[in-house]
């Protein structure tokens, strides 16, 4: 009965998070994006989506959120290409696993590409934010540090309570 209540707990702690990190998203139309804004509900098309709101809470200025739109722009293009590579190549991952016959040659060489492509496509966003990063004041690198060690620590959370209620569906069964 404790756990259940533990259980229950998180997931309205989960639930209220969700809703604020929702309207968060939602809710940052006030930098002029234009198309790129979060107006745009296709995220998987947008790769400043995902990121925009750390970006916001920076209180960046109209010139650097200019010079940031920039750069999504100009590697939107190929970003949005490695992406799709990316999905196809799990796509034969997949298709390999699963298959009716298990050939280990043919998931082996999914496997590789999915790593080539996972390479390719983190290289990419590195140097988008590095160069998000060269426009960026002291402080703000400061607090976007501060922002990724609070991010890593709710992330490392999140995996102890999925484990946990894991742990939990496998003592009640």
């Amino acid at each position: 009965m404790k756990i259940q209540k533990t259980l229950a707990g998180a997931l309205a702690i989960i639930m209220v998070c969700a809703g604020a990190a929702w309207a968060g998203y939602h809710g940052m139309g006030d930098h002029n994006m234009g198309d790129r804004g979060m107006g745009r509900h296709k995220s998987d098309r947008n790769m400043a989506a995902p990121h925009l709101g750390i970006l916001h809470s920076l209180e960046l200025t109209k010139a650097q959120t200019d010079e940031v739109v920039e750069i999504f722009n100009t590697y939107d293009e190929a970003h949005e290409t490695l992406r799709q590579e990316m999905r196809e190549a799990r796509e034969q991952l997949c298709q390999a696993i699963h298959s009716d016959e298990m050939v280990e040659a043919d998931i082996r060489e999914a496997a590789r590409q999915v790593g080539e492509k996972l390479g390719a496509l983190s290289v990419h966003k590195a140097r988008v934010f590095s160069e998000i990063r060269s426009i960026l004041t002291a402080e703000q690198l400061e607090q976007l540090e501060a922002m990724k060690t609070k991010c890593c620590e709710r992330r490392k959370c999140r995996q102890r309570l999925h484990k946990a209620i894991g742990d939990y569906q496998d003592i009640g069964e």
